[in-house]
């Protein structure tokens, strides 16, 4: 929920180098009195080793490690965003060691990011801190550490384990994890990474993972889909108690002034208290302006896109032809996955009297991820019934599903960044030359409405999901789609 930043001075009166930073997120989902948190427990074994929260860390503990009265974690999932040199390191050095010495349950953790330096330069600290505190210490058996590049691992001699994980897919294939800790979320550009990372901790007890990150960009697919769900569960407190989400950053988008002293603390808590006044200056003094709201005032800093699809031409296309039935000759399917794995679409794309008919065959909607195993189910029935042909699909996005399917009788492509663009104008030729034809599904008209493009800077361009302000599955689903339809039914022979 969104909440007025805890200023000590009024921003008409407090010089800058007065101002200290809000203790409190401004968007967040706020902690459950009623419910117990772990929180104090991070917080003291954090202190055995020398660290010290700010109050602000406190309240990320605190709500991250609710649990409700079976002793789970409330919160599936926690999001914490937050500018640079805040302290985000630290608290998830102390997840970590709370996870190592103090949680019983949590034998396995696994910390990656996008760039494998980060989560090694995590490693070495704790490897210090535990060597220099004897409570630490002792409760790691001999060889117990392993600092080998490639091969960083802690192991205490209750059993747990913290490992770096390799920035890639394949890395999470054979691992069961308690902890799973996404370094930088912003760097991950397409959700290869996330979609083999969850499913990890299916068969785990009493699961949890963290993610944190500064501001994304407009290709922060992973990012900007937690920070979608997270606003969204702010604004509708209660909903989505599976996810925790607190963020700090300043108000007012792009039009808030830089140099606001007020807008530097809402969106760095350690402002005054670690973080200096004159190292904002020289930042501001240094850093565009772009680059100074990304860094500083964590705010997402957006491209110039423009309609995928011109929302005109899609509704004067629309009529009551739209309707698809069984036992059209040739239909496809299209499928797609946003990527904070909330929502999913089926798109089925037929010709039938010199048109080329589409509709919304299914969606799936989840706060807490939709379940891809019954997606594929769901699909394999469709495809059964329909007689589908060909199935298009993201190998970042739908590759799991695409893997569970029965290929038998349907030919199942895997669209390459190449075909991506080719779909997306075929889709718009389509529509804006009246070939294609639709019923006006009510969500595929509000996803059109929303779809945005974003140009690869060789006069062409793609339908875009992370600079779309909304999930636009059914959208991305409906390209493919079309694309596949425009295949010919039999290769043409070359003379």
């Amino acid at each position: 929920m969104p909440v007025t930043p805890s200023m000590p001075l009024s921003a008409s009166s407090a010089p800058p180098e007065q101002i200290v930073g809000s203790q409190v997120p401004r968007i967040w989902t706020p902690r459950d009195l009623k419910l117990a948190s772990l929180g104090p427990l991070m917080a003291r074994t954090a202190e055995i080793g020398g660290i010290f929260f700010d109050p602000w860390q406190h309240l990320v503990a605190d709500c991250g490690l609710e649990v409700g009265d079976d002793g789970r974690w409330v919160h599936r999932g926690v999001c914490l965003l937050v500018a640079r040199q805040n302290g985000k390191t630290v608290l998830l050095e102390a997840r970590i060691l709370a996870g190592l010495f103090a949680f019983d349950d949590e034998k396995l953790i696994l910390h990656t990011a996008q760039d494998r330096a980060v989560p090694r330069e995590l490693f070495q600290s704790l490897v210090e801190r535990i060597h220099a505190t004897p409570e630490f210490r002792r409760r790691i058996p001999k060889r117990g550490i392993r600092e080998a590049n490639g091969q960083e691992q802690i192991t205490t001699v209750d059993g747990s384990s913290y490992r770096i994980l390799a920035p890639r897919p394949a890395a999470f294939r054979t691992w069961s994890a308690d902890l799973l800790i996404f370094d930088e979320a912003r760097e991950q550009h397409d959700t290869a990474m996330w979609g083999a990372a969850l499913p990890t901790q299916r068969a785990r007890p009493n699961p949890q993972w963290w993610a944190v990150s500064n501001a994304g960009g407009p290709d922060s697919v992973v990012l900007n889909g937690l920070v979608e769900r997270g606003r969204r569960a702010a604004d509708n407190p209660g909903t989505d108690r599976r996810f925790c989400y607190l963020e700090w950053s300043a108000a007012g988008g792009m039009d808030r002034d830089v140099e606001d002293p007020h807008a530097w603390a809402e969106a760095n808590p350690s402002l005054g208290i670690r973080l200096t006044v004159e190292t904002i200056l020289e930042e501001l003094a240094a850093l565009d302006p772009d680059a100074f709201r990304t860094e500083v005032l964590c705010q997402s800093v957006p491209t110039s896109t423009a309609a995928a699809i011109p929302p005109a031409a899609w509704m004067s296309c629309g009529g009551h032809d739209g309707e698809i039935s069984q036992g059209l000759p040739r239909p496809v399917l299209g499928i797609d996955v946003n990527g904070s794995r909330t929502h999913a679409a089926a798109v089925m794309a037929v010709v039938r009297d010199g048109r080329l008919i589409v509709d919304i065959v299914a969606e799936w909607r989840d706060p807490d991820g939709v379940d891809q195993n019954l997606i594929a189910a769901d699909l394999r029935k469709w495809m059964k019934a329909y007689k589908v042909k060909d199935l298009g699909y993201d190998e970042r996005a739908a590759g799991h599903i695409a893997a569970l399917l029965d290929r038998q009788g349907t030919r199942i492509h895997k669209m390459s960044t190449t075909q991506f663009v080719i779909a997306a104008a075929n889709l718009f030729d389509a529509v804006t030359t009246g070939y294609l034809s639709h019923r006006h599904n009510p969500d595929l008209d509000d996803q059109i409405a929303v779809a945005a493009r974003k140009d690869t800077g060789d006069d062409a361009w793609y339908i875009s999901r992370s600079a779309s302000p909304d999930s636009v599955s059914a959208v991305i689903a409906l390209a493919f789609a079309v694309h596949l339809a425009y295949r010919p039914a039999a290769p043409p022979r070359v003379h």
